[in-house]
């Protein structure tokens, strides 16, 4: 999990506009938890945000 969310924030460090696309983006810092099931090993959960920041002349298309 720490490899794929360090993936995640590498990506968006690396082009925080999307080439373009918006003003800025960033991530939230995940929110993990661990998932129980019976007769079966633990595993863990992330949930993040990305939050993409941009402005537009017509906000309905």
């Amino acid at each position: 999990m720490d490899a794929m969310t360090g993936a995640i924030g590498a990506a968006v460090m690396a082009n925080r506009t999307l080439g373009g696309l918006c003003d800025w983006i960033e991530a939230e810092a995940p929110v993990t938890d661990d998932i129980e099931a019976l007769g079966a090993l633990p595993g863990r959960f992330a949930d993040l945000a990305i939050l993409a920041v941009y402005a537009t002349t017509d906000p309905l298309n």
